[in-house]
């Protein structure tokens, strides 16, 4: 669905009876429920009124974001999807069963660039040594980078594939890469210890929870100096961006290719059901999550206005066209903004208590 930002409302969870959606059904064109009437008693999902219901038996508790009055129905989702998204989210780069997969929407732009200026490179790598595992990470000031926070705390796989996370503390270390080589894959410029000093109240299990997936991390070596580090977008955003964005990242599955992968061109679709969370059309996959998603502004400078987050129902190949129920997540700026601007305010407090330079 191609929405904007007027088309969309306030997330609310919907809990209704299967006659209640009946009656809804019964308001709508044969043409729009053809197939829906068959997932009743099932999971169905379908536009009623102002919002997307999904109903499971008698009642429903699943949630998502309300969608326009006017978008066409939504298709029914197999139990299995629904469970996905209820319950279930996949980040980027958690799950063995999914780390070859990606949700790309449409063509995939991705594309390898150099990084030799911003925004490029402002990203890396935050690495967790022991593990030989990581995901992307930028810089927000000269010595701290954020990413995600299933990045940030990665302890180890099960034996089932799925992430161990370890316990969240203040000062956990991990080590942040930057500078990729433009000719030789996994080689970085430099590197150094990273230290957890903020993060948010991440839990899988809901989507308040999901909004909570970011950490900042001070460096030792405070390479946003040498690299420079990304802007972010101030107070008075949207619920979600408006225009092209761009991911910058580092995917599992071009990790034999030099340089730092580049889409452009993609956009926010939808947000929801709490805020903070867009659902967009940019190409995800293991190895992105904690890497920003950027817009360009008038005065020619890239900002900040999200960190991708995770892909929802990964699945093989291109798809189509943009589906919620394959929806690509990315976490909007103001979730992590005051804790990127408690960041500057230690840089400066510590260029501040700098000697001055004899003359």
């Amino acid at each position: 669905m191609s929405l904007s930002p007027g088309d969309l409302r306030p997330a609310k969870i919907a809990t209704v009876s299967v006659e209640r959606i009946r009656r809804k059904l019964g308001r709508l064109r044969p043409a729009d429920w053809k197939g829906v009437r068959q997932s009743l008693g099932r999971y169905t999902s379908l536009r009623a009124g102002r919002g997307v219901w999904y109903g499971s038996g008698g009642r429903t508790t699943a949630r998502m974001p309300l969608v326009s009055p006017d978008a066409p129905l939504v298709r029914p989702m197999p139990p299995n999807i629904l469970a996905l998204l209820a319950l279930l989210p996949i980040a980027c780069g958690l799950l063995a069963a999914h780390d070859a997969a990606a949700n790309v929407f449409g063509a995939d732009r991705r594309v390898q660039r150099e990084a030799s200026h911003l925004p490029y490179r402002a990203v890396g790598v935050l690495t967790q040594p022991r593990l030989g595992a990581g995901g992307t990470a930028f810089l927000v000031s000269s010595c701290h980078v954020a990413t995600a926070y299933h990045v940030a705390f990665l302890r180890g796989r099960a034996a089932n594939g799925s992430v161990e996370l370890g316990p969240a503390k203040l000062g956990h270390a991990a080590e942040f890469v930057a500078g990729p080589d433009a000719r030789i894959p996994g080689r970085f410029a430099a590197r150094t210890r990273a230290r957890v000093v903020a993060y948010g109240r991440f839990d899988a299990r809901d989507f308040a929870g999901m909004a909570g997936d970011w950490a900042i991390l001070r460096l030792d070596d405070c390479l946003g100096e040498r690299f420079g580090y990304l802007r972010h977008a101030r107070a008075g955003d949207g619920p979600m961006p408006d225009g092209p964005l761009m991911t910058i990242g580092f995917p599992a599955s071009r990790a034999g290719e030099p340089g730092i992968t580049v889409e452009s061109g993609c956009r926010a679709r939808d947000h929801g059901p709490v805020d903070a969370l867009v659902g967009v059309d940019c190409a995800f996959e293991s190895g992105m999550s904690g890497g920003p998603v950027v817009q360009l502004q008038p005065d020619g400078k890239w900002i900040v206005v999200g960190m991708v987050q995770q892909s929802m129902a990964p699945a093989p190949g291109v798809l189509p066209e943009y589906a919620m129920q394959h929806r690509n997540q990315m976490i909007a700026v103001r979730a992590f903004r005051k804790a990127i601007e408690t960041a500057l305010r230690a840089d400066t407090r510590r260029l501040l208590a700098r000697p001055t330079p004899a003359r």
